[in-house]
């Protein structure tokens, strides 16, 4: 477990990938930047392009549907009045629900449904990092804060570490509160400022560097799930037959 954790310690945005056009009630999925992280690692472990796009489908269903994106819990954020550590700890009950959701699918030989609830589970895991100050924390904090959201020993507090604010009411009133997602958030290049920020010492901005990690994080998270998996379990999650 723990060499997951440190192979784990970093990872990206969340810019979602969304949904270009709607037909029907059958979104079309656009090629986004997570899908362009997700399907290279996917790839290498030999998932077909089926699978990826379930899990896809999972991933972006935080974005898309109404309910799911009111709720700060499925995308790392806080509401108004809530600690940062009590937000976290509702995001990890999220996360940890939709991977014990995903589990008791594969263990039913259902994998069309294990695969959406792993992308919905990776949804919020990759939202933690673009939706706080986690890229800004040491290497160390990192490590316990994932070692945390993964289902690791409990905390009181993670006094350095912040999510951001997020109400669609207030969205782009940034003074609704000081860290606020529509200025905070590292998930968008385009929109966010802080996401272009030069990192001190290198020739990355912030959204760079999440972006240059979030690969090892999703190819980190598939690889604890193969561990508590039976070789012919993981086999056919790749849906190559």
């Amino acid at each position: 477990m723990k060499q997951v954790f440190l192979f784990i310690f970093l990872f990206l945005p969340n810019t979602l990938f969304g949904f270009s056009s709607v037909t029907g009630n059958q979104p079309r999925l656009n090629w986004d930047i997570h899908s362009k992280i997700t399907h290279p690692v996917v790839d290498k472990m030999g998932f077909s392009y089926i699978s990826f796009r379930q899990i896809l489908t999972g991933n972006v269903s935080h974005d898309y549907y109404p309910a799911m994106v009111k709720k700060a819990g499925l995308h790392c954020d806080r509401n108004r009045g809530v600690s940062n550590f009590v937000a976290l700890t509702d995001c990890r009950k999220s996360f940890l629900r939709f991977k014990k959701k995903a589990l008791s699918f594969i263990y039913r030989n259902n994998q069309m449904s294990a695969l959406f609830y792993l992308g919905k589970a990776l949804h919020i895991l990759q939202d933690l990092v673009s939706h706080s100050n986690f890229i800004d924390l040491n290497k160390n904090d990192r490590l316990i804060i994932v070692g945390y959201f993964l289902g690791g020993p409990k905390h009181k507090n993670f006094p350095n570490f912040k999510l951001t604010f997020w109400d669609p009411v207030t969205i782009p009133n940034e003074k609704a509160d000081r860290y606020h997602h529509a200025k905070y958030a590292k998930d968008s290049s385009s929109f966010n400022k802080e996401c272009r920020h030069i990192i001190k010492g290198t020739k990355q901005s912030k959204f760079d560097l999440a972006f240059s990690t979030a690969q090892d994080l999703t190819k980190g998270f598939l690889l604890g799930l193969k561990n508590k998996l039976k070789s012919k379990q993981w086999e056919k999650l790749k849906l190559r037959n």
